[in-house]
Order: structure tokens, then sequence, then C-alpha cells
């Protein structure tokens, strides 16, 4: 007696067992969800010994440079929107020109290094007034005008 089904054809029996179809139009960026092997927003691809090691924020000062920000954020905006990470003990609005007008940056100056990095972890890629502020550790040392000999 033989069998009804041949054992060369794809029915539907042999269809449900597949994992469902998934389409991919490469990586995608800046993705927020889960799911994929590389979902961090900032990935470059480089060094892909697990997402873990693309996470690690390295800050080595307390002093942050903010930019990105609205024109109309004040000091205070700035001060009261990092208050969630941790001390702030400083902020201050880089600007131009004889009227003041912002540059769109700034400076925050947090009571520890420890609290500037859980500001670039919380804060960075976060709304303020309207638009998504970044943050990066200030390549300044204590605000000079960059330049100069090295010491």
């Amino acid at each position: 007696h033989t069998s009804a089904r041949d054992p060369n054809s794809i029915g539907p029996a042999r269809d449900s067992l597949k994992p469902p179809t998934t389409m991919s139009y490469g990586p995608s960026r800046g993705s927020r969800g889960g799911g994929g092997r590389s979902s961090h927003p900032y990935s470059r691809g480089g060094d892909r010994r697990g997402d873990y090691e693309e996470e690690v924020i390295e800050i080595s000062t307390n002093r942050l440079y903010v930019h990105n920000l609205s024109w109309r954020v004040s000091w205070q905006d700035l001060k009261d929107h990092f208050r969630q990470a941790g001390e702030v003990i400083h902020t201050k609005i880089l600007t131009e020109g004889p009227g003041g007008r912002s540059k769109g940056c700034g400076i925050v100056e947090m009571d520890s290094v420890d609290s500037a990095a859980n500001a670039v972890e919380m804060l960075n890629d976060t709304e303020l007034q309207g638009r998504n502020i970044l943050i990066r550790e200030d390549r300044e040392d204590n605000g000079g005008g960059g330049g100069g000999a090295r010491r």
C-alpha cells in the first residue's frame, strides 16, 4: 500500500513546519525596538563582539557638551532637565553676536563624573523643548578657548 502523499511534494503539512517568513531590507538606522543583532542607534558595525560592549559610555570629566538645543532653551531649563540625572553645579548656554543669540549648544557641569555618565546615559537623545538633545563629554579644558601650546 502506497502513501497518498508524495514525499517530494511540498504540501501544507510540510509548510506548517517552517517559521514565518520575515522581510529584511538591511540594517535599520536608529530603530528603538528590540530584536536584531545591532539595535543600538549609534552602532556603526565596527566591533561585533556583542551589543553590551558597544553601549559602554566612558566619561572622564564632570563637564558635558550639549548640542541640538532649541534657541529658546535657557540655562535654567538646561539645569532643570539635567537634575534628573544628579546634582548640577553649573549650566551655560553658548551665545554669539551682540544680541547674545543662542548657538544651540551649552555646557553642563555635574557634581561628579558618575553623575555626568548617568546624565549621558539617561538624557542623551531625549526631548527638551521640542528637540532631541545630544550629549557628549566636553573636550575643552575648563572652558578655555581651545588651541594654544600643550605642556
